[in-house]
């Protein structure tokens, strides 16, 4: 069938599917080609499948202004370059979020760092008998009951020096963190000396 039969089919919607059929068998594989100058060989038959598609849905409405061969290499090509668009627009995402990523590593573990470092001056700025029942309590694994024996106090004592430390601690850190994560703060405790 001629690319002008095949057009007025269109136009008039008669035998209007053997037209396509006939155009899709005589263009495909040439698209396809053309189409693979832009793109990898799976991307190649879905932007020519989606531009017959187009055809399909708009055949009674196409106006085909030069060669049809030169149209349908045109839609190719403009679909084509889309694909590419879409997929450097996509890499250049994924790669401002992975860098966005490394940031914000770098500087989480610089703010840890700094959380690190603000524990340990707050603890040293303890009171010593608050601040060596704290730590033999946290980092020792001691129980009240074991450090009490050692300084020959009572546990209620060394519960109290334990409990005045925490507050000391709370008050000390509460511009660095939320109430809500003093209790993981208390756990990172563990993990700085």
């Amino acid at each position: 069938m001629e690319d002008s039969t095949i057009l007025e089919c269109f136009r008039t919607g008669v035998m209007e599917k053997t037209a396509f059929d006939s155009l899709f068998r005589k263009y495909y594989p040439q698209m396809c080609v053309y189409a693979h100058r832009f793109v990898d060989m799976p991307e190649t038959e879905d932007i020519v499948q989606e531009c017959f598609v187009w055809i399909w849905n708009n055949r009674s409405v196409i106006v085909v202004d030069r060669s049809v061969p030169s149209y349908l290499f045109s839609m190719v090509r403009h679909r084509a370059l889309n694909t590419i668009r879409k997929k450097n627009i996509g890499q250049k995402v994924t790669d401002m979020l992975q860098e966005i990523r490394k940031e914000d590593m770098a500087e989480n573990a610089f703010d840890a760092e700094e959380l690190k470092r603000r524990i340990q001056e707050a603890i040293e700025s303890l009171p010593d008998p608050y601040k060596e029942a704290f730590l033999l309590h946290r980092f020792s694994d001691k129980t009240y009951g074991e450090i009490a024996e050692m300084y020959q106090v009572s546990p209620k004592t060394i519960d109290y020096r334990i409990q005045q430390a925490l507050k000391i601690l709370r008050r000390k850190l509460s511009d660095y963190l939320p109430a809500a994560l003093l209790a993981v703060v208390m756990n990172l405790l563990e993990n700085v000396r």
